[in-house]
């Protein structure tokens, strides 16, 4: 999660800051995705006769926290 934050920070595009930092662009995109699936899963949903709706109703930042068992690691 550093790493993204530390890449979306930054004044540089993904690909150049990645180039910089020799981190793998394709590994970079997968944690993101991974990062992004985890806060999906994170915001609650409201039932409405037992069906849940697409998208969650609240306009809430959902901040998120990676794991503590489950190491990131971004290599080349």
């Amino acid at each position: 999660m550093a790493i993204i934050r530390e890449c979306i920070n930054s004044d540089l595009s993904n690909e150049e800051w990645c180039e910089q930092k020799n981190v793998s662009i394709k590994s970079y995109y997968y944690y993101l995705a991974k990062l992004r699936k985890m806060a999906i899963e994170q915001i609650p949903y409201k039932k409405r006769n037992n069906v849940l709706p697409l998208v969650p109703e609240s306009n809430d930042i959902v901040e998120i926290q990676a794991p503590q068992s489950t190491p990131v690691c971004i290599s080349s």
